[in-house]
């Protein structure tokens, strides 16, 4: 209880001693971004962001350290998965000593049922902690942390939301009460299965934390979609220079949280009065010499046209030697690639095509013989006063040549019909010229591959033996006969 009368007192304090520096802070987002006496500097070496997040095959990120149920892509960093009692962090191994900044933090909440758990919190603190109850980090810490909570433990039906929680390492976060006695403000906010990204901006200036979100209903956020989660004065004893972290965990519900983005910028504000005239000053010399560098630019660019329009005209005959195939681009390359490799499958099946009619002009030659052979011997028969019985049974025998006879001429005009489309449709596509504008569009809808050869040549195959089969079965039934 003294805790919370001395945070308050404190606060009131700082509220009254800091009317004087409270004009660093934003009104609203858009008025912060348009002031021209605030730069803001990226710092990379607490950062990261997507795509290509990771370094190397270890999927290690630059100068931050991950662990735990922790997995890291190009695309985002999954601090915890949906999969019950699971916990990941992601510290940065470099100490943050800026006093005033900027955090602007891409992360999804998601999970399959109405509600989730645990929740992800944002650290900064004095030491980097290890795993523990309170969203996968210690209960007991030095420093600054903002919570993501999910659950709501102590039924007041007042989640999720976002919380700033302070602690001087003397005391313990009391989780089922969900750090009431900690808290220096909240807002709910429902963070979980948004469709884009959720999008929170923290700003620290002049003991002050500021935090903004963006509840990810649409996809390229502006300024003026962020609202005010929370504003507050930081106690005198907070540390506020120390490691950053983010930490999540899940209980007996889960869900997964993914961060794709987490950026710091450094705040500094111009200073007015007699350091004015210097700013001043150093922006006239920038200006100078951004005119000096452009002018610079523009002369040479003048200087290299006239040369090369005077080359041009003292040389006419050497103005075509530069062939369009020494500068083509991969495109137009892969695209010539493929119309070789397709005149060379249309080669192989006519090579094919060629084969299979002399083979099908030997075997229906043999099987017309076989047939008059046949009839010969019917009719002989007949004369020598064979029974019904065998007579049908030669007429079925006929019957079966006739319909195998009739199913290999069948497949032979599909052969020379799909052969046809391919050699037509190969002589469209070579006639056409290749330009860079559609040959990206240009896909391989014609291509025959050397499955489908292969999956033609075992039918045909799979024929040859069916007539062989049936053309055996009838030489046994005439030495039955015969």
């Amino acid at each position: 209880m003294n805790i919370i009368l001395y945070i308050s007192l404190t606060s009131y304090l700082l509220l009254f001693f800091s009317t004087c520096s409270a004009d660093l802070l934003p009104i609203s987002l858009t008025q912060w971004y348009q002031r021209s006496d605030i730069i803001h500097r990226h710092e990379y070496k607490h950062s990261f962001c997507a795509p290509k997040l990771t370094l190397g095959r270890d999927s290690r990120i630059a100068f931050w350290r991950y662990g735990g149920d922790a997995i890291a892509t190009q695309d985002s960093l999954r601090i915890v998965p949906s999969i019950r009692s699971r916990q990941g962090f992601v510290w940065n191994e470099q100490k943050l000593t800026i006093k005033d900044w900027e955090i602007d933090m891409a992360l999804r909440v998601s999970g399959r049922l109405r509600q989730g758990a645990d929740g992800m919190a944002i650290w900064l603190t004095e030491q980097q902690m290890g795993r523990g109850p309170v969203f996968g980090s210690s209960d007991v810490w030095n420093g600054i942390g903002i919570m993501l909570d999910s659950f709501d433990n102590d039924a007041l039906k007042d989640n999720p939301k976002i919380q700033l929680v302070i602690n001087d390492g003397t005391h313990r976060y009391d989780h089922q009460l969900d750090g009431k006695s900690d808290e220096l403000s909240s807002c709910m906010k429902d963070y979980r299965n948004q469709p884009y990204a959720v999008r929170i901006k923290i700003i620290k200036a002049d003991d002050v934390l500021q935090i903004w979100v963006h509840s990810g209903y649409n996809l390229n956020p502006g300024y003026e979609d962020y609202d005010l989660c929370l504003q507050s004065i930081l106690p005198v004893f907070t540390f506020t220079e120390g490691y950053l972290g983010v930490t999540a965990a899940t209980g007996g519900l889960s869900d997964d949280h993914d961060v794709m983005c987490f950026t710091l910028h450094s705040l500094k504000q111009l200073e007015s009065g007699p350091n004015s005239e210097i700013n001043q000053n150093a922006s006239s010399e920038e200006d100078s010499v951004r005119e000096r560098v452009s002018k610079l630019y523009e002369e040479f660019d003048r200087e290299f046209s006239e040369r090369r329009t005077r080359y041009q005209e003292e040389h006419p005959d050497t103005r075509n030697e530069y062939l369009l195939e020494d500068f083509e681009i991969n495109v137009e390359s892969k695209l010539k690639l493929l119309l070789e490799r397709q005149e060379g499958i249309i080669r192989e099946l006519l090579s094919t095509k060629a084969a299979i009619s002399s083979t099908d002009t030997n075997i229906l030659s043999s099987i017309s013989r076989d047939i008059k052979n046949l009839e010969h011997r019917i009719n002989d028969a007949k004369q020598d006063g064979i029974s019904s019985e065998s007579q049908g049974s030669f007429h079925e025998v006929n019957r079966q040549v006739k319909s195998l006879q009739d199913s290999v001429n069948e497949l032979r005009s599909n052969m020379d019909r799909t052969l046809t489309q391919l050699v037509v449709a190969f002589g469209e596509l070579k006639q056409k010229p290749v330009s860079s504008e559609h040959a990206a569009s240009v896909q391989c809808t014609g291509c025959i591959g050397f499955w489908t050869v292969f999956l033609l040549l075992c039918f045909h195959l799979l024929v040859f033996s069916c007539f062989m089969a049936c053309l055996k079965m009838k030489e046994n039934r005439q030495k039955k006969y015969f």
